[in-house]
Order: C-alpha cells, then sequence, then structure tokens
C-alpha cells in the first residue's frame, strides 16, 4: 500500500488516487492528468506534510504579500511607491482692472517685443511685461525714498 505521495508502508486514504504501480498505467483521454480526482494531502495520511498554501493548522502562518515575491523590491516591478507629498495650492492673487495712458510709441515698442518673443523660452503677454515692469520699478522707488521697505497703505 502506499500513500497519497507513493510512501510504502500507509494506508492511502479513501477517494485520493495513488501512484500506479505498474508502468503501463491508463490515462485520460488527452494524455493530461486526471484532475476531477487529484489527491488532496491531509495531516492524516502523511503527518510531516502540509497542506497547500503554506499555512498551519488553523490558517496562521506566514501572511501573503500583496503581489510582491518575497515581500521586497524588485527592480522589474518598477520604483516603489513614494508617499505623495500634499500640495497645497497657491492662492491667485486678486487682479484688478486699471486703465491708463501710455505714449502710442511705447505701446508699439511693447506689443513688437512680445510677438518677437512669441516663439521663444521668454514667451510673454502685455499684461506679464507690465506687471514685471511696474513691479521693478516699483522696488526701485522704494529702495531709493523708503529704505527698501515697502511704502504704508494710503489713507482711504
Amino acid at each position: 500500500m502506499t500513500c497519497c505521495r507513493g510512501r510504502p508502508g500507509t494506508p492511502a486514504r479513501p477517494g485520493t488516487r495513488t501512484r500506479p504501480t505498474s508502468t503501463t498505467s491508463r490515462r485520460p483521454a488527452g494524455g493530461g492528468r486526471d484532475w476531477s480526482r487529484s489527491p488532496t494531502p491531509s495531516t492524516t495520511c502523511c503527518p510531516d506534510r502540509r497542506p497547500r498554501g503554506g499555512r498551519g493548522p488553523g490558517g496562521a502562518g506566514r501572511p501573503r504579500s500583496a503581489g510582491r515575491h518575497l515581500g521586497v523590491w524588485n527592480p522589474l516591478d518598477g520604483p516603489p511607491a513614494a508617499a505623495q507629498p500634499v500640495q497645497v495650492p497657491v492662492p491667485v492673487p486678486v487682479k484688478a482692472r486699471v486703465s491708463f495712458r501710455l505714449p502710442a510709441d511705447l505701446v508699439e515698442t511693447a506689443r513688437d517685443a512680445i510677438a518677437h518673443l512669441a516663439g521663444t523660452a521668454d514667451r510673454t503677454s502685455l499684461t506679464a511685461l507690465a506687471e514685471r515692469a511696474l513691479r521693478v520699478e516699483l522696488a526701485r522707488l522704494a529702495i531709493t525714498h523708503n529704505d527698501g521697505r515697502p511704502f504704508p497703505p494710503r489713507d482711504a
């Protein structure tokens, strides 16, 4: 007699298939294994053999890792997921609409510069150009007339 693993001397469980004793065994159609009667190992048949799944009695044992082989990083899996820092959106400053008169030749020169820079890395708009120029001039005036500090708010 053989057990479910083919060991001599131990009885096989009823309902399990044992290894054939002859070399001319009958195989199912298609030449493959008969999966309908596959042996299920048991600790009563083979006390030293654990059931498939790698877990001991009661399902305890090593937990399975979620999609990682042996729980280590594999370079073929891609880089490990890094914790994404929470990005707080920068509030857009409120803009006011202002109209004023400028010399026509200054406006045309500014428009020509904007058109010329349209295909380069220094691409800008007329609004952005005017804003930068105003900020630079205000910083110069603060350095010259207010010891580099911002001007105090005016009385309403």
